[in-house]
């Protein structure tokens, strides 16, 4: 008999703690939860922040990799990155291109990241939540980084030429900027 009381006692307070908490079911998609209790999102989703122009909300939203399944663009893993196709998958967007199975990377510079694997440039980082040359390496276009010749060993102009606009190979056989004799 003592066992069904405490049995009955420990149900009830669960029960009512939830109830307390606000809590007595899982959440489902796009209900308002709170990040400071666990699982109280249904299974396959994930109480997740998002961010509008007044005021930062905590939702409910399904936990979709690039080519699974979304309602919208919020369900995908990277919203800043993916969006939830016209077929209902989440894709990269425009620029994007899938890397890692489950990232989305840029294919140029100066796009937005969070992370270097943001950034597919070879050579690129992300400086500044911004795809931009890793140090040592400049832009030669907006999809490429090459090496920063300047002070490296040449033995003639063109070794500097073809490398950076407006450089030559100095007397002590460094790559260096031109310099504007006569412009005056």
């Amino acid at each position: 008999m003592s066992s069904i009381m405490i049995l009955l006692f420990v149900i009830f307070g669960l029960s009512h703690a939830n109830v307390l908490h606000g809590i007595d079911r899982c959440i489902t998609h796009l209900d308002f939860c709170d990040v400071t209790f666990d699982n109280q999102c249904c299974s396959g989703y994930e109480c997740r922040p998002i961010i509008n122009e007044t005021k930062s909300l905590t939702i409910c939203l399904k936990k979709a990799y690039l080519g699974e399944e979304c309602i919208d663009n919020q369900d995908c893993l990277e919203p800043d990155y993916a969006y939830c196709s016209r077929n209902k998958t989440c894709q990269c967007k425009n620029g994007y291109t899938r890397s890692y199975e489950i990232l989305c990377s840029s294919l140029y510079l100066g796009a937005h990241c969070s992370i270097d694997i943001h950034c597919k440039v070879d050579n690129s980082a992300c400086i500044n939540f911004e795809c931009k040359c890793a140090e040592g390496f400049q832009p030669l276009s907006n999809n490429q980084c090459i090496s920063n010749p300047l002070g490296k060993a040449c033995r003639l102009n063109k070794d500097c030429e073809n490398l950076v606009f407006h450089s030559r190979c100095s007397k002590e056989y460094l790559c260096t900027y031109e310099s504007c004799k006569g412009m005056y």
